[in-house]
């Protein structure tokens, strides 16, 4: 038996979907920055503290971190509550 870690998510509604807890938070390989994807639409947004749908990454083809330009967004994992506190967030900010 395979146990996954757990997945993170933001309370706030995806502005593009419009569905609750589908915002991930996810973590560049790279450089440690954190963003949230959504997993409805996969639209990307680089600034887990204000979600606007003008932000979404995910519109351009092959897009790299927007903090080192090193990790295709493809490769963005699962963040852990770790990385997520590391990155000013506090228990009860994601679900």
């Amino acid at each position: 038996m395979q146990i996954d870690s757990p997945r993170w998510q933001s309370p706030h509604l995806c502005p593009l979907c419009q569905q609750g807890s589908s915002l991930t938070f996810c973590i560049c390989p790279a450089c440690a920055h954190v963003v949230l994807i959504c997993d409805e639409e996969g639209a990307v947004y680089p600034n887990p503290r204000q979600i606007r749908v003008q932000d979404d990454l995910s519109i351009h083809h092959a897009a790299l971190c927007p903090v080192c330009s090193s990790a295709p967004l493809g490769h963005f994992l699962a963040a852990t509550a770790d990385q997520i506190q590391a990155a000013g967030f506090r228990p009860g900010e994601y679900v």
